[in-house]
């Protein structure tokens, strides 16, 4: 039988474990809000909503040659035009989130999140370089299935920080580029990229969606008991 000084104890160690609680889920709440700040569902959706119209797009535009057919014949060119274009559509698109109110603005970032933003450019910089770089050995049609790998990458650092919808979509877009990368051997590389590209994005919005959700769900409590 317990003596009177041990379950005094015990009564004394219950405020500071109910503060320790509490430590631990204000921290919680704050990564998690942080995660969603540093990649909104709706900015999620809208990147999802542009993939969706990179096809027809590129078809509209001839490849975004505009019917300069010599561009064709400078590789490293035809790759930079379309690091330059997509690159400055997604930056606008995400400026544009954020100008009119549908995005939280990067100053309130948790500085733990900061830190991973560095790993995002990087990402980012990786996919264009690996986009010039295809483009001059002639293998164009391995850049979307590369960008799949490196954007099951980005998804999954920032999956780390919740439960949330991008772990499970970094493995979606690894598996998915893993079977393009095989399926070019065996089918059309341009109805490949359309059926993958549609894949992307409906990955994107669904997953998007998902954050947007859980970003109005308030955060569990770790001292509900």
């Amino acid at each position: 039988m317990p003596s009177s000084e041990s379950m005094e104890g015990e009564r004394e160690m219950d405020p500071r474990k109910a503060q320790a609680l509490e430590s631990i889920g204000a921290i919680a709440s704050v990564l998690e809000a942080s995660h969603r700040i540093a990649f909104p569902g709706r900015t999620l959706m809208l990147y999802g909503a542009l993939i969706l119209l990179i096809p027809p797009v590129e078809k509209a535009t001839a490849y975004l040659t505009f019917g300069n057919a010599a561009l064709l014949e400078q590789p490293v060119v035809f790759g930079l035009i379309h690091v330059v274009v997509y690159w400055g559509l997604f930056k606008l698109a995400a400026h544009a989130m954020t100008r009119f109110g549908f995005a939280e603005p990067p100053g309130a970032v948790h500085p733990l999140i900061r830190s991973f933003i560095g790993t995002q450019k990087t990402v980012e910089a990786g996919i264009a370089a690996m986009i010039l770089m295809m483009c001059a050995l002639g293998k164009p049609e391995a850049i979307f299935p590369l960008a799949f790998l490196f954007l099951a990458i980005l998804f999954q650092f920032y999956g780390r920080f919740t439960q949330g919808p991008l772990k499970f979509a970094s493995w979606l877009l690894l598996l998915a580029g893993l079977a393009y990368g095989g399926l070019l051997t065996k089918y059309d590389a341009e109805m490949l990229w359309f059926v993958f590209s549609g894949f992307l994005g409906l990955v994107c919005l669904v997953a998007g969606w998902k954050l947007h959700r859980e970003a109005k769900r308030p955060s569990d409590s770790w001292n509900s008991s």
